[in-house]
């Protein structure tokens, strides 16, 4: 399931088409964009190379959804209710897809880097999958969010499955601004000063929580040569609207692509995580909407914090 149209194919595009060479068929479900708009083709033309089909769910993308001064940081820190409306589309919509389709494996995204439509995408599979029975339910890294080092073991700490990163991990020198820059993409340059106090406080709570105490998951690497690297151009190439205007140069995500698997260990090969989670754990982070509004429960001051 990709939230955006490229999602799947900046995320986990050698997973699936390792599938499809082996014989399995791929669907990719892009929730946002309509069938037919120049993402959406750009999408359709990254599945085909990847050997997969794709559908579109037509849904609209965040900024289309708020007020036009809706602040940047209400996106990847929101601190507004839960759009329910548009959560309750999304569940529908992927569950009649479920039953129509019987997928054995759903591969949802992490929702690393908190963007609300990936969080949303996010609780809306979980709720697909426990009401279809998917027998197995697997949660990719989002890129290039998870680029950033400590992000990932960020995501699964705000989901209550792993211990928060210390700190100085994320907050030395330059990292907080790189966080930013990376959660927030070309958005990054649209941050307001009035949006600093949320994130800030947002970043605090995470760094700040108690250790994970949810159980029933498992990481899985699936590891590439590095030959899969033109794979991994190509898919991402497909999305011209994107590279460099939104997301930067294409051959910085590579080069992000490759660091991020050299700080995992493997020098000179491709890494794509996924997170595994037994039917008992989807179904408790579905219930509990899986990190949908991270910062309801935020301390309202630096001395609430401290205390």
């Amino acid at each position: 399931m990709s939230p955006h149209p490229d999602d799947v194919a900046l995320s986990a595009p050698c997973a699936v088409r390792q599938a499809t060479r082996q014989g399995e068929d791929v669907l990719i479900a892009t929730l946002i964009g309509a069938e037919g708009s120049p993402r959406i083709l750009e999408d359709r033309a990254a599945a085909r190379l990847l050997g997969a089909e794709l559908v579109a769910g037509g849904f609209a993308d965040a900024p289309d959804r708020g007020p036009p001064s809706r602040p940047m940081s209400t996106l990847v820190f929101p601190d507004d209710p839960p759009e329910e409306d548009q959560l309750v589309a999304l569940t529908d919509w992927l569950t009649e897809l479920c039953e129509r389709e019987h997928p054995h494996r759903l591969l949802l995204p992490l929702a690393v880097g908190g963007h609300v439509d990936h969080r949303h995408a996010l609780v809306a599979g979980l709720l697909a999958a426990r009401r279809c029975e998917v027998p197995v339910v697997e949660l990719y890294e989002d890129r290039p969010y998870c680029f950033l080092r400590g992000a990932t073991q960020l995501r699964l700490a705000e989901l209550d499955l792993a211990t928060s990163p210390a700190p100085g991990r994320l907050l030395r020198t330059g990292r907080a601004l790189g966080f930013l820059r990376d959660g927030l993409g070309a958005g990054a340059a649209h941050v307001d000063a009035s949006d600093l106090p949320r994130i800030g406080r947002g970043l605090l709570r995470l760094l700040t929580r108690r250790p994970g105490r949810l159980t029933g998951w498992e990481e899985r690497w699936s590891v590439h040569p590095r030959t899969e690297l033109g794979l991994v151009e190509a898919a991402a190439g497909c999305h011209r609207s994107q590279f460099p205007s939104v997301l930067g140069p294409l051959r910085d995500y590579l080069l992000g692509a490759l660091l991020h698997a050299r700080r995992l260990g493997q020098d000179d090969t491709l890494v794509e995580r996924r997170y595994w989670l037994s039917p008992e754990l989807v179904g408790a982070l579905a219930a509990r909407r899986a990190g949908l509004s991270p910062w309801q429960d935020t301390p309202a001051s630096l001395e609430e914090l401290q205390g």
